[in-house]
């Protein structure tokens, strides 16, 4: 594996994650949304805790397994 190719893949994984968190964000409010249109909601709507998803974590981590991967490739070529 080359170093493009491990930075490619750490950043790809990184914005993965952000984006599943992002839209499962999107998603509670939405949900929220629609529950104070039927007029039975709670006065704050529910935030999943950041680690509550598994593809969350598991994008984070692939996403620092290969930026180590990059460090080590560099400073062999260092």
């Amino acid at each position: 594996m080359t170093e493009k190719s491990s930075i490619v893949l750490s950043a790809s994984f990184l914005i993965a994650s952000g984006i599943v968190f992002s839209l499962e964000h999107i998603a509670s409010m939405i949900y929220w949304f629609a529950q104070v249109f039927t007029g039975s909601y709670p006065t704050e709507p529910d935030h999943n805790p950041f680690l509550s998803n598994f593809f969350i974590i598991i994008f984070l981590i692939l996403s620092l397994i290969f930026f180590t991967m990059f460090i080590n490739l560099r400073g062999k070529r260092i």
